[in-house]
């Protein structure tokens, strides 16, 4: 899965690496956790970034009164046989933002935290975003990333990692292209070290999370 993750540009360094215009209100944030508002540029406006609710939260479970039911992340093997995911992957299609991501290795009774970078820079993951109308009116757009099994170098880590696309293939992915882009990326274009299990607890949030356990 994908549940935490990074982007620690601020507003003009975003905005310079992406060529697209951020929302004043954007935080850099070395700690993104579910429920939170995280940088998403969105297939109906490619153009430019939105801040979204991390947790995909669909229409229905507002409706029934589920309201805590959230998805933060997608099968991709599975999207087309998922009702919530199968609408959305012809009308609400997304690129997630990220400078890493963090996931959890387990060793016998402990779970290690690794961090997963990019060698070529950002990271584009794929995902999928829907806006719910709440209970007092109010219209909350949220997403999910949508996770492959892992490429060799990752799967000594965890079982599942997020489709990272390339600049070509975000292009393709937010235009409704081919899903056959939802693949793990090759074990040559990330890299993954050891962080500080200080990442575990999402109250964390400084640059301190990020440095490579053995450089400490």
């Amino acid at each position: 899965m994908c549940g935490r993750y990074s982007l620690g540009l601020n507003r003009l360094q975003l905005e310079e690496v992406t060529g697209r215009v951020v929302p004043a209100e954007y935080k850099p944030s070395y700690n993104i956790a579910p429920t939170q508002s995280a940088a998403v540029i969105l297939n109906t406006q490619p153009d430019r970034i939105e801040l979204l609710r991390f947790g995909l939260i669909p229409a229905w479970s507002v409706a029934s009164g589920n309201k805590g039911y959230t998805m933060i992340n997608a099968r991709a093997e599975t999207l087309g046989a998922k009702a919530t995911f199968r609408a959305l992957v012809g009308t609400k299609r997304c690129v997630v933002l990220a400078d890493g991501y963090y996931e959890w290795k387990k060793v016998e009774t402990v779970k290690e935290p690794y961090r997963i970078v990019s060698r070529q820079g950002l990271l584009h993951m794929a995902g999928l975003w829907t806006e719910s109308t709440q209970e007092d009116g109010s219209v909350l757009r949220s997403f999910s990333i949508i996770t492959v099994p892992p490429n060799d170098l990752l799967s000594a880590i965890h079982d599942r990692m997020p489709v990272l696309l390339t600049v070509a293939e975000m292009d393709n992915w937010l235009t409704d292209g081919d899903v056959n882009l939802l693949d793990a990326a090759p074990s040559g274009d990330v890299n993954a070290f050891r962080v500080s299990v200080a990442v575990n607890n999402p109250r964390n949030n400084s640059s301190n999370l990020i440095v490579p356990l053995a450089l400490k």
